[in-house]
């Protein structure tokens, strides 16, 4: 039995970075050959980081040195001192034109018509939009439409489907080139992805899952998140109508009952 996508085809690659945690920790017998060494027939993955924070800063060879924390750097957005969202639209037209370049290898190599390339992301982004009240950034929780939603591209393939889960794209893409799926996704061109529920429309999404942080993360845990990062977000959403600042005091309060309870990019 296959147990990931990588097993599927004759070779595979995953590329994140020179030194990747992800290739050492998760696929280690993955060799991580550029594109325009493996051979086909292939499957190959890549990291992009140009849309994430610290927004375009990131290139293919993780050439850059963090100044500052991604909490101060959102700070300095939320304080006006970085132009966060003209930022991110610079990340984004340099996502372009990377992507540009990896579909000119692909064809000089003389196999983009054959190559189904996809091109996804496992989450979006906040650049200051409201919510409860409060301005959010980053992408953490919770996990609200600009998070939540991504646009996913099959290149060079005209795939009739009108959404998708991040979890039916490789069974799609397998069933595509004529292989077997693999995971509990589904092919979208046979079977039709409905809206599904959310947290914010129903709490009893909150119950129903059966993702679990780490070993140690139960029901009671989830529940007191949830009540911390509300409770938060209630008192200053009422400080917000009644037109008054927080005190340093409780804004200190609210921040250290959230912190620590709140999961920090959740990539799934």
């Amino acid at each position: 039995m296959k147990k990931s996508c990588f097993e599927a085809f004759k070779n595979a690659g995953y590329y994140d970075g020179p030194d990747s945690s992800s290739i050492n920790n998760y696929i280690a017998k993955t060799e991580t050959k550029d594109l325009e060494e493996i051979e086909p027939p292939f499957i190959w993955a890549e990291r992009v980081m140009l849309t994430h924070l610290p927004y375009g800063k990131i290139d293919h060879e993780r050439r850059y040195e963090f100044e500052i924390s991604g909490k101060e750097y959102i700070e300095k957005g939320r304080k006006g001192e970085i132009d966060l969202e003209k930022e991110y639209r610079e990340g984004c037209t340099k996502m372009g034109e990377y992507v540009k370049e990896r579909i000119n290898e692909l064809e000089e190599r003389g196999i983009l018509g054959e190559t189904l390339v996809i091109i996804t992301s496992d989450h979006g982004e906040c650049l200051g939009e409201k919510f409860l009240g409060r301005k959010r950034y980053d992408h953490n929780f919770p996990a609200v439409e600009e998070i939540a939603q991504v646009p996913t591209v099959f290149y060079n393939y005209d795939l009739e489907a009108e959404s998708m889960r991040l979890i039916d794209v490789i069974p799609t893409a397998l069933s595509i080139v004529g292989k077997k799926g693999i995971g509990d996704g589904v092919d979208v061109r046979e079977t039709e992805i409905r809206e599904g529920r959310n947290i914010m429309d129903d709490p009893k999404v909150f119950l129903d899952t059966e993702w679990k942080f780490n070993e140690g993360w139960k029901i009671e845990n989830k529940l007191y998140r949830l009540y911390r990062t509300l409770w938060g977000d209630l008192k200053k959403t009422a400080y917000n109508l009644l037109g008054r600042e927080l005190s340093e005091k409780l804004r200190e309060k609210i921040e250290r009952q959230t912190a620590d309870k709140e999961v920090m990019d959740i990539d799934v």
